[in-house]
């Protein structure tokens, strides 16, 4: 009977401690949590307050904060100091530099660079003219939701460069932006309707429709995943 109780009151100690030591493991997740958060809300606001800086002309008050916003993890930071070197702004204008930190911003899903970075391959500025690489960012971030990369791209499909002219995927480009409310793309899409077949119009808003729900699913994920 006594090492009966004996067990039961070592079950229990037992117990007692297990969930002492969950309660301890738990505190420490949340804990972490919270600072996890506290940390890329801080990245964040390093951001919004270097564009503000770099908004009001303060450019080296704003690549401080673009820096601390890269060390904290927000390569959007890295974009930003890209266009102080692309446009000269507080730093001597250096194209090569601004290329080379536009693609590292662009490989990590920036947006923005991967639109700028398009358009640098497209105009040759700090690399060499390549245009099926300009294509090829120029569609991440008009699939990524860039309003500005969509008309862009409908630009080099409606053979605006060497890129070989493909009316339909233009048309569709423009379609995507003009739907944003991109006067550009809903003047450039009028005018290349005139030169297009009712066959060829029904096609490219299709395929102007498949392209916006991709973009929509996109931008749906990238939301959540920011949460």
């Amino acid at each position: 009977m006594a090492g009966a109780l004996d067990l039961r009151a070592a079950g229990h100690r037992r117990k007692k401690r297990t969930c002492k030591t969950m309660t301890k493991t738990a505190s420490l997740i949340v804990a972490v949590a919270a600072i996890l958060v506290g940390y890329g809300h801080a990245a964040f606001a390093d951001i919004a307050n270097g564009r503000a800086a770099f908004d009001a002309g303060h450019y080296n008050l704003a690549r401080r904060e673009f820096e601390q916003a890269i060390a904290q993890g927000n390569y959007e930071g890295r974009y930003w100091i890209a266009r102080l070197y692309d446009l000269g702004y507080g730093v001597a204008r250096n194209p090569e530099r601004a290329f080379r930190m536009m693609k590292e911003a662009a490989q990590k899903g920036v947006v923005l660079a991967e639109r700028r970075l398009g358009e640098m391959y497209r105009d040759g500025y700090g690399v060499l003219q390549d245009y099926p690489r300009a294509r090829t960012w120029l569609d991440a971030a008009a699939t990524d939701g860039d309003m500005v990369a969509q008309r862009e791209l409908g630009k080099l499909y409606a053979g605006a460069t060497d890129v070989p002219a493909d009316p339909i995927r233009a048309y569709a480009w423009y379609d995507v932006a003009a739907r944003s409310g991109d006067e550009a793309a809903i003047d450039r899409r009028a005018k290349l309707a005139k030169s297009m077949s009712p066959d060829d119009i029904k096609v490219a808003n299709a395929l102007a429709r498949s392209f916006a729900a991709t973009v929509a699913l996109r931008s749906g994920a990238s939301g959540a995943s920011d949460q």
